[in-house]
Parts: C-alpha cells; sequence; structure tokens
C-alpha cells in the first residue's frame, strides 16, 4: 500500500470550480428555453389609438385612472392627460419632442443629432 503525499491528495480532488461551471451552464440553457418560448415577454396595450392630419392619441390604463397620450405634429408634442374617475381630465406633462429625444439618445449613450 502507497502513502500519498498532500501534494498529490491535492491533485486527485474533485475541483470545486467545475461543479459551478455545470451550474452555470445549466441556468444559461434555463434561460434561452424561458426566453425562446417567450415567457419573459410583457406586451404593452394601448387600449385605443387613433391618428388625424396632425395628431396622434393614445388611450391605455393607468389603474383608476385612464391615461391619454397625445402626439401633436404641429407643435412637436408630447402631451400626457389623465382621465380623473370619468368627471374631469388633467394635464400631467408636456413634452417637446426635439428635448425628449435628445435626452433619449444621451440617456442611451448615443451621440446628439447632427
Amino acid at each position: 500500500m502507497t502513502q500519498q503525499t498532500p501534494t498529490e491528495r491535492t491533485a486527485h480532488a474533485a475541483d470545486p470550480r467545475g461543479s459551478w461551471l455545470w451550474v452555470s451552464a445549466g441556468v444559461l440553457a434555463a434561460l434561452t428555453v424561458v426566453q425562446g418560448a417567450g415567457l419573459l415577454d410583457r406586451p404593452a396595450y394601448a387600449e385605443m389609438s387613433s391618428s388625424t392630419t396632425g395628431y396622434t392619441v393614445m388611450t391605455t390604463d393607468g389603474g383608476t385612472d385612464e391615461i391619454v397620450v397625445v402626439i401633436d405634429d404641429r407643435q412637436e408634442a408630447l402631451l400626457v392627460y389623465r382621465h380623473q374617475n370619468r368627471e374631469r381630465i388633467q394635464l400631467l406633462d408636456r413634452e417637446p419632442l426635439p428635448e425628449l429625444f435628445t435626452r433619449a439618445r444621451a440617456n442611451a449613450g448615443l451621440p446628439a443629432r447632427p
């Protein structure tokens, strides 16, 4: 019977990093299956949208209130309204579209438009 030195025992021991490699491969495979099956998709639903010369209007459910989004092509503005309890309409925000797109491009790390 031969005695193993501590170095030889360590060399023959299972490498614990190998098991983590299999675990991470399993997680990646599961995420690939879930994404491929479309289980993580969350579509946005617009209840109603309409377009006419110079305006686009979209409504959506805002919980207890209805949200109305208007794009005014003539003034290049995005307006957001809230229809409260089916009684009154309140302007929540007005954003100039050029500034809105400039901020979005900066937040995304893209260069400003020429």
